[in-house]
């Protein structure tokens, strides 16, 4: 029951994924390395919406962890913005902190590393790299002058919360 789930959510397939739902697969399964469906379900594909959909509202958990890795990080490494809002909509947890920072963290570095190979064409001012919104001011303002992709994926995440683990730690408690 549980295999013919994982072969219909690798193949991208919603109908087949809502069969194996209906006759009992666990939306939450994971598959032998330990990797979750819903993380499995997430690529760069138009039919990736749709299956993640699918399993959410079968009751996919939107924060199940395996390795270092939650959906989220899944999606924000694919750039796939409409599962990033989707999973974003659903519960997942942009501030979750694992290996060391937050999934706004994880999405600021994986942006600096495609678009600039994390070496940045000018150096930040002080205040830019004090305070996040300066910080992502900066950054559009560099997509711009050097024809790189915006950072779309970190004002999504900002838009539903997201936080660096700089700014959770240093919010009042």
């Amino acid at each position: 029951m549980n295999q013919p789930l994982i072969d219909a959510v690798r193949a991208g397939d919603p109908e087949k994924v809502r069969e194996c739902l209906h006759a009992g697969a666990d939306p939450n399964m994971k598959d032998q390395k330990g990797e979750d469906v819903l993380s499995i379900a997430i690529d760069d594909s138009p039919e990736s919406v749709e299956v993640v959909r699918v399993l959410l509202d079968a009751g996919a958990d939107p924060n199940c962890q395996w390795d270092d890795c939650v959906p989220l990080t899944c999606a924000i490494i694919d750039k796939n913005l409409d599962v990033i809002e989707l999973l974003l909509q659903r519960g997942a947890n942009p501030n979750l902190v694992i290996d060391g920072g937050t999934q706004y963290d994880f999405a600021d570095f994986d942006y600096r590393h495609d678009e600039y190979d994390l070496r940045l064409p000018v150096e930040p001012t002080e205040a830019e790299q004090g305070n996040e919104e300066a910080w992502l001011a900066m950054l559009d303002r560099l997509a711009l002058e050097y024809g790189k992709r915006p950072p779309e994926v970190l004002h999504l995440l900002r838009k539903y919360g997201g936080r660096s683990l700089r700014e959770l730690r240093d919010e009042p408690r």
